[in-house]
């Protein structure tokens, strides 16, 4: 039985669960309506904050999928749908700095911009937008760099209300640039040639505009490519037959879609004539043509004779600021309507469906549990929302009265859709060193299986969306193979040699009386003593004062660090009393070297001891050369004799100490 509304009817309930039905899931957000912002140092991401809450503002959608959303408080924000979370990138300054056109400075700034701007995301991830009002409508054009967050002043005026230079239709120009507007998000990008396309809105008053423009970032140039701002009424033509003489009529245009043919399509809007008058008609724009078609719509009344059934007498009723518009990976267009009604546009068929119905015009909100997909899950339709796709074919839907973020899952088994998988990844480093271990982060669209292969690695396999902590002991090069998998089909993406092991070193302890050396050959040490470091001994060798365990961490030119450890070292205390001849210190000296020599038999024998006796010093390195720092004292009753020396090299060194027949010898490290 089919099913007929119109806009007397005010609430309709049927049970929505006798038909296949996506999902809706609550993830960002509170329940709050109207909330400000909550927000934290720019560029930090958090659960807890989310921008201010406003009507028909202006957004862009980064190369990775995620929001960028213009608050009415003055700043820009980045919503990442991976951690599901806000952040505050930059203050905006409530009205424009234009600066110098052509010229990115982080002080320019197009100002708040409300009443719906037009914008676009190029190629290559910059965001555009194109007039609003602030509070008079504009006709300026702007460029923001989200790698440096600046604004540039394109093209335009600065002046509010500019009628524009329309120049010779067809003809690009530096000097042609559309009338100021708002209440239009009818924008496209050629993705073919880098150029952003606009059609419709307000001018002023009753003006109503329905030309079309391109603008070729390359030169800078824009060019009037077909209808004008004299408010004309739609001319149909014949349904599905292009026609010059064909157009929307000037529009207040807001769902948009490219298809897979690069051509542009528009549902719906408003004007003013006599009275308000909204449409629910859908055109199609041919670049090759520069033609307009009208492929649907035109009655008074919406009607639709099922869920998930293409019809061509189905039709959402007419309709305006419905920016809420997506498009799934078959090319199928998607609007949500008032009343929460998510229909679906066929281009091929031109035939309308709807594969969500949750009732007309009232219907209550239901959150559900955040972050869980729901059937009974129900966000609110509000007029001038901001939505998009993500890479997966999810929906996204910004509710703005609370800022409120949900997402949609369609039932695939209603649309007909389903997306053939891509296998994509990247790891998170994929040159390591011996032992180390690194993550994998899938970049598959539509994938729901995965099966990894890590040769070589600890664990060697994963079917895990996201591996992490998957190590390589061993030195080499491995593959790493990707295959994902859904109910259309598997890819496989294998990339030999992807990871790089550098070779590995080894490292040992050997110590030599009270100095512990390790292997040399690399670029920096670090000697450790029962676990904690030791502050400044960074050489290949150290002096050990105290009994214990050692550890040395060498780091080789690649920045591979390999770790030696040597356990129950015994040294014994320099003294300068008990038995020993000879005590030095500081070891290891910088400056200068303390020597301490005596005899205790011959101290026994009188007062003056060593006194008087003539002391000898020679100093040698550790293959015998001798040195010229010699220094020949008067030993003092205290046997104290002090030695320069920074004029020798880092290094290690013998003391010897001649006194009489006696000779001594202790070793040192100069730093």
């Amino acid at each position: 039985m089919k099913k007929i509304y119109f806009i007397l009817i005010l609430n309709c309930a049927f049970n929505s669960n006798i038909y296949a039905q996506g999902k809706w899931a609550w993830m960002n957000g509170d329940t709050l309506s109207f909330n400000t912002s909550v927000c934290g140092p720019a560029g930090v991401f958090d659960s807890t904050y989310y921008p201010t809450s406003y009507y028909e503002l202006n957004s862009w959608i980064d190369k990775q999928g995620n929001l960028w959303y213009m608050s009415t408080d003055d700043s820009l924000w980045k919503y990442d749908i991976s951690i599901n979370q806000w952040a505050w990138i930059k203050s905006q300054g409530s009205n424009p700095n234009y600066g110098v056109k052509g010229v990115s400075s982080p002080f320019n700034t197009p100002g708040t911009r409300g009443l719906c701007a037009l914008t676009w995301t190029d190629t290559s991830g910059c965001f555009w937008i194109f007039g609003g009002q602030n509070p008079q409508t504009l006709a300026d054009l702007w460029k923001f760099d989200p790698q440096i967050n600046e604004w540039t002043w394109m093209s335009g005026s600065d002046l509010p209300y500019d009628m524009g230079n329309f120049g010779v239709q067809g003809v690009p120009s530096v000097n042609n640039y559309p009338c100021a507007r708002s209440e239009v998000h009818t924008s496209w990008v050629d993705s073919l040639t880098n150029t952003l396309w606009l059609f419709g809105g307000a001018h002023v008053g009753s003006i109503f505009c329905h030309d079309v423009w391109k603008y070729e970032i390359a030169t800078n140039e824009w060019t009037w490519m077909k209808g004008d701002t004299t408010g004309t009424l739609p001319i149909y033509g014949q349904k599905k037959i292009p026609d010059p003489a064909n157009t929307p009529g000037g529009l207040c245009s807001y769902s948009k879609w490219t298809d897979d043919n690069g051509d542009f399509w528009l549902f719906a809007g408003w004007k003013v004539t006599l009275l308000t008058q909204n449409f629910n008609n859908v055109w199609r724009y041919q670049k090759s043509t520069n033609c307009w078609t009208w492929m649907n719509g035109g009655s008074p009344v919406g009607f639709f004779s099922g869920n998930c059934y293409g019809d061509s007498l189905n039709i959402p009723y007419p309709n305006f600021e419905n920016k809420s518009c997506w498009k799934d990976a078959c090319g199928i267009f998607y609007t949500l309507e008032d009343g929460n009604i998510l229909w679906a546009f066929n281009p091929i068929t031109s035939e309308w469906s709807v594969p969500k119905d949750n009732g007309i015009f009232v219907i209550p909100l239901h959150y559900g549990t955040k972050g869980i997909p729901d059937a009974a899950n129900n966000p609110q339709t509000y007029k001038g929302a901001e939505s998009w796709t993500d890479r997966d074919g999810n929906f996204w839907y910004l509710m703005l009265h609370n800022s409120t973020m949900w997402k949609y899952t369609p039932d695939i088994y209603c649309t007909g859709c389903t997306y053939p998988p891509s296998s994509a990844f990247v790891s998170a480093q994929n040159v390591l060193c011996p032992g180390t271990c690194t993550n994998f982060q899938s970049l598959s669209e539509f994938s729901t299986t995965f099966l990894w292969s890590f040769p070589g690695a600890f664990p060697d396999t994963s079917t895990a969306v996201n591996p992490t902590n998957i190590c390589y002991p061993n030195s080499g090069s491995f593959d790493v193979q990707l295959i994902v998998s859904n109910t259309a089909g598997t890819d496989t993406l294998a990339l030999p040699g992807y990871i790089i092991v550098y070779p590995s070193t080894s490292q040992s302890i050997v110590q030599s009386g009270d100095t512990l050396f390790a292997n040399t050959g690399v670029l920096s040490y670090q000697w450790f003593f029962n676990g904690s470091i030791i502050n400044g001994a960074t050489d290949y060798f150290y002096v050990a004062h105290s009994s214990g365990d050692y550890n040395v961490i060498a780091t080789d030119t690649n920045g591979c660090e390999v770790e030696a450890v040597i356990n129950d070292v015994l040294v014994h205390t320099q003294s300068a009393d008990g038995s020993r001849q000879m005590a030095i210190y500081p070891n290891p000296v910088v400056e200068m070297l303390s020597v301490i020599g005596y005899s205790p038999a011959l101290l026994t024998k009188g007062s003056a001891g060593l006194s008087g006796t003539a002391a000898k010093i020679s100093i040698y390195n550790v293959i015998g050369e001798k040195f010229d720092l010699v220094v020949t004292r008067e030993l003092t009753k205290s046997g104290l004799l002090t030695i320069d020396c920074r004029p020798l090299p880092k290094g290690i060194y013998f003391l010897e100490l001649c006194v009489g027949e006696k000779i001594f010898r202790e070793k040192f490290i100069k730093q």
